[in-house]
């Protein structure tokens, strides 16, 4: 956004002020601009905060002019358009899993999800650690959600990769927003990624010591962007039996 300040001379007086305009966020000062030969001071700024904004600007005064001040201005600057789509795994009430075998290979009952919820803006690869399956129907504590199993040897990190809803090539996201489940004992951290899936943007770490397996827990979640193309739920420090769910997924993209 560009301010602009026009200094003139009032009657009876004459010439063409010279010097500098400093310009005003309410009391915060947001630089400082010369007067052009068109007695006009020009400032731009592009990262403004969402919310309203109080504008002013101060004429510093030359050697033949006193310095003024004008009127303060009030500016609302608006969060860009955005969209979000939700995921709450209900049309899979059997329990959700991207790889629905048991680490000692005997099958859990389970749908295996890899790309079913691509319209929605996200994909479940299978990480090499190990196999991200659904653990026993009493570890539940929202139903129908997506479990995985706790034992940090056995089980990999559950990945979310964020991908375009209409070609399914990867995208980003603003803000993801989800709710970890059944998480007790162990501490579990959530980790959002740049585009090159090494530069973390944002991380939470949740726990909640002295619930054992954390039976009917629930921890909701804000990860905070822009640009996240990649969500990593990794087990960061086990506890014996303790596994963890993900359940109500948003996914917030900016509007096209």
């Amino acid at each position: 956004m560009q301010l602009t300040a026009t200094v003139s001379v009032q009657a009876p007086g004459a010439g063409t002020p010279t010097g500098l305009v400093e310009f005003f966020d309410g009391a915060s000062s947001l630089g400082i601009a010369a007067v052009n030969p068109a007695g006009q001071a020009v400032f731009s700024r592009s990262d403004w905060a969402v919310g309203t904004h109080s504008l002013k600007a101060a004429y510093l005064g030359d050697d033949n002019f006193n310095g003024s001040d004008s009127p303060a201005q009030t500016h609302i600057v608006s969060d860009a358009t955005t969209v979000t789509y939700y995921i709450g795994f209900d049309q899979f009430p059997d329990r959700s899993a991207v790889d629905g075998t048991a680490p000692n290979g005997s099958a859990f009952p389970g749908t295996m999800i890899s790309t079913q919820y691509a319209g929605f803006g996200a994909i479940f690869p299978s990480f090499g650690g190990g196999p991200i399956a659904t653990v026993g129907l009493g570890e539940a504590s929202s139903s129908p959600n997506f479990l995985v199993g706790g034992d940090l040897i056995s089980f990999g990190p559950l990945i979310v990769d964020i991908v375009d809803r209409t070609t399914g090539a990867r995208s980003e996201a603003n803000r993801i927003k989800v709710t970890l489940i059944s998480v007790g004992d162990m501490v579990l951290t959530t980790t959002a990624l740049a585009a090159d899936l090494t530069t973390v943007l944002d991380s939470v770490s949740a726990s909640n010591p002295g619930t054992g397996v954390g039976l009917n827990n629930k921890d909701p979640i804000v990860l905070t962007g822009p640009g996240i193309a990649r969500v990593k739920f990794t087990i960061t420090s086990p506890a014996p039996d303790d596994g963890f769910g993900i359940d109500d997924l948003y996914i917030e993209f900016k509007a096209p």
